[in-house]
Protein backbone atom coordinates (compact mmCIF):
# COMPACT_ATOMS: atom_id res chain seq x y z
CA UNK A 1 0.00 0.00 0.00
CA UNK A 2 0.91 3.84 -0.74
CA UNK A 3 1.68 6.04 1.82
CA UNK A 4 -1.09 7.65 2.02
CA UNK A 5 -4.99 7.21 0.73
CA UNK A 6 -7.54 9.39 -0.87
CA UNK A 7 -10.47 10.37 1.13
CA UNK A 8 -13.50 12.52 1.19
CA UNK A 9 -14.03 15.82 2.74
CA UNK A 10 -16.82 14.45 5.51
CA UNK A 11 -14.06 11.77 6.23
CA UNK A 12 -11.45 14.96 6.61
CA UNK A 13 -13.82 16.69 8.76
CA UNK A 14 -14.64 14.03 10.95
CA UNK A 15 -10.92 13.98 11.67
CA UNK A 16 -9.88 17.67 12.41
CA UNK A 17 -12.89 17.98 13.87
CA UNK A 18 -12.31 15.15 16.77
CA UNK A 19 -8.32 16.92 16.91
CA UNK A 20 -10.29 20.25 17.83
CA UNK A 21 -12.83 18.99 20.35
CA UNK A 22 -9.73 16.78 22.08
CA UNK A 23 -6.30 18.60 21.51
CA UNK A 24 -4.46 16.81 24.91
CA UNK A 25 -6.22 13.46 24.26
CA UNK A 26 -3.98 12.09 22.18
CA UNK A 27 -3.40 8.45 22.93
CA UNK A 28 0.14 7.97 21.75
CA UNK A 29 2.98 10.78 20.25
CA UNK A 30 3.58 11.26 16.73
CA UNK A 31 6.74 13.22 15.29
CA UNK A 32 6.00 13.00 11.66
CA UNK A 33 3.96 11.60 8.91
CA UNK A 34 5.29 9.68 5.18
CA UNK A 35 2.98 10.65 2.24
CA UNK A 36 4.58 9.38 -1.15
CA UNK A 37 4.64 11.86 -3.81
CA UNK A 38 2.91 9.73 -6.12
CA UNK A 39 -0.69 10.13 -3.67
CA UNK A 40 0.90 13.85 -3.04
CA UNK A 41 0.49 14.61 -7.51
CA UNK A 42 -2.83 12.46 -7.00
CA UNK A 43 -4.13 15.32 -5.00
CA UNK A 44 -2.89 17.86 -7.53
CA UNK A 45 -4.29 15.92 -10.62
CA UNK A 46 -7.81 15.60 -9.23
CA UNK A 47 -8.31 19.14 -9.56
CA UNK A 48 -8.06 21.22 -12.79
CA UNK A 49 -4.38 22.18 -13.79
CA UNK A 50 -2.97 24.55 -12.37
CA UNK A 51 -5.73 24.93 -9.59
CA UNK A 52 -3.74 23.15 -7.14
CA UNK A 53 -1.13 25.13 -6.01
CA UNK A 54 0.05 24.39 -2.33
CA UNK A 55 -0.96 22.21 0.24
CA UNK A 56 -2.88 22.53 4.00
CA UNK A 57 -1.53 20.06 6.80
CA UNK A 58 -4.35 19.47 9.11
CA UNK A 59 -4.10 17.70 12.25
CA UNK A 60 -6.40 15.21 12.73
CA UNK A 61 -7.68 12.51 15.59
CA UNK A 62 -8.74 8.77 14.57
CA UNK A 63 -11.59 7.14 16.26
CA UNK A 64 -8.57 5.37 19.35
CA UNK A 65 -7.34 9.31 19.63
CA UNK A 66 -4.16 8.59 17.69
CA UNK A 67 -2.83 11.55 15.79
CA UNK A 68 -2.82 12.32 12.08
CA UNK A 69 -2.64 14.41 9.74
CA UNK A 70 -5.11 15.61 6.67
CA UNK A 71 -3.70 17.07 3.26
CA UNK A 72 -5.74 19.47 1.49
CA UNK A 73 -4.72 20.65 -1.70
CA UNK A 74 -5.23 24.64 -1.82
CA UNK A 75 -5.55 27.33 -5.27
CA UNK A 76 -3.76 30.19 -5.50
CA UNK A 77 -5.65 32.12 -3.22
CA UNK A 78 -5.18 30.03 -0.35
CA UNK A 79 -8.58 28.43 -0.26
CA UNK A 80 -9.51 24.52 0.48
CA UNK A 81 -9.86 23.07 -3.19
CA UNK A 82 -12.01 20.51 -2.82
CA UNK A 83 -13.53 19.97 -6.64
CA UNK A 84 -16.41 17.99 -7.15
CA UNK A 85 -15.15 14.97 -6.99
CA UNK A 86 -15.40 13.44 -3.09
CA UNK A 87 -12.22 11.94 -2.26
CA UNK A 88 -10.00 15.13 -2.62
CA UNK A 89 -8.36 14.60 0.78
CA UNK A 90 -5.82 12.56 1.75
CA UNK A 91 -4.70 10.95 4.57
CA UNK A 92 -3.49 7.67 6.40
CA UNK A 93 0.57 8.29 6.22
CA UNK A 94 3.39 6.37 7.71
CA UNK A 95 3.44 6.67 11.22
CA UNK A 96 6.55 8.03 12.72
CA UNK A 97 7.22 6.37 15.47
CA UNK A 98 7.43 3.61 14.58
CA UNK A 99 8.21 3.84 10.62
CA UNK A 100 10.63 6.49 10.87
CA UNK A 101 13.52 5.76 8.31
CA UNK A 102 16.50 7.52 8.60
CA UNK A 103 15.02 9.37 11.16
CA UNK A 104 17.84 12.68 11.81
CA UNK A 105 15.48 15.41 12.66
CA UNK A 106 13.34 13.51 15.39
CA UNK A 107 16.33 12.01 16.69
Amino acid sequence: MANGSMISKAEAKALVDRFKANPTKTTNACQAMLYDLTMIEQLKGAAPEGTITAVRVYFGMNEDFSLCTVLVGCDSAGNNYYGAGDDMCLDYGTRCPSDCGDDTLGS
